[in-house]
């Protein structure tokens, strides 16, 4: 398992928290696995109401109209917001039980936003909206993931070791190397490095199913990091901060299952 660590994002969930009860005794006032349980449901809940009502009053008349440019401001505006509020949580921990159901609620938005676009972006032909049967798909695949990965971990089949940890961050640093320079040196310098993300070519499908398994793990990576804080008795506040990780996984591991689906249907 993962050894102690100067990491801040390890080591928040290695301090404990004192507290006083109604009777003037001090209690230790720490994060529990049923607190963190009953945090992630009340994000993922919050999520999925705004998706639905994103998806309802704005989504469907865009559809409807042939005006599916409208949507793309949400898209990333909501993204912008999300990567501040979670940048918030990550470096404001104690704000977390605030901000967590604002960012939430922010990704719901996002989730509806992109459910839309992405089928769009690669599927469209010009006849008519495309399949968007395949967000059915990509919940069903997600959360399929999601509980494969909880079982794995629980069972002991996956473990979040210090060497898994390694390769995982050699993955996301590999990842986003590539991005940058990607970007960069067809922006700036006039390459012409292919873009996998778009992609649907064998690699660029390659690629998406690099991202889905990196999305993967970082699930077991989250679940470590809540039985740690459980077992080391993190403070209370923690059990959000667990719950917000477990979100941006999940939702980046949607939006990678998404645009596999959509991938594959255009190929």
């Amino acid at each position: 398992m993962f050894a102690k660590t100067g990491n801040p994002a390890l080591s928040a969930f290695e301090q404990r928290s004192m507290g006083v009860d109604a009777s003037g005794q001090v209690v230790r006032k720490t994060m529990t696995m049923q607190g963190t349980i009953v945090a992630s449901g009340t994000l993922l809940a919050i999520c999925v109401g705004a998706a639905l009502f994103f998806w309802g009053s704005v989504v469907t008349p865009a559809i409807n109209a042939g005006n599916l440019g409208s949507v793309t401001p949400w898209l990333f505006g909501s993204m912008i917001v999300g990567l501040v509020l979670s940048l918030v949580c990550i470096f404001a921990k104690k704000t977390c039980p605030f901000v967590g159901p604002v960012y939430a609620a922010c990704e719901g938005v996002f989730v509806s936003a992109v459910s839309a676009v992405i089928p769009a972006w690669f599927m469209s032909n010009g006849d008519g909206p495309p399949d968007y049967t395949i967000i059915f798909q990509a919940v069903t695949i997600t959360f399929g993931i999601f509980a494969g990965m909880l079982i794995a971990y629980g069972a002991g089949i996956v473990k979040a070791t210090g060497v898994m940890a390694k390769m995982f961050a050699a993955g996301m640093i590999g990842v986003s190397l590539y991005f940058v320079v990607m970007l960069v040196g067809n922006l700036f310098l006039g390459s012409v490095i292919p873009n996998l993300w778009a992609s649907t070519s064998p690699l660029g499908i390659g690629f998406s199913l690099l991202l889905v398994a990196l999305a993967s793990f970082s699930l077991v990576m989250d679940f470590e990091l809540i039985k740690r804080g459980v077992n080391n008795g993190a403070p209370k506040y923690m059990e959000w901060y667990g719950a917000v990780g477990l979100l941006i996984s999940l939702v980046w591991l949607y939006v990678e299952v998404l645009r596999l689906l959509a991938k594959l249907r255009r190929d």
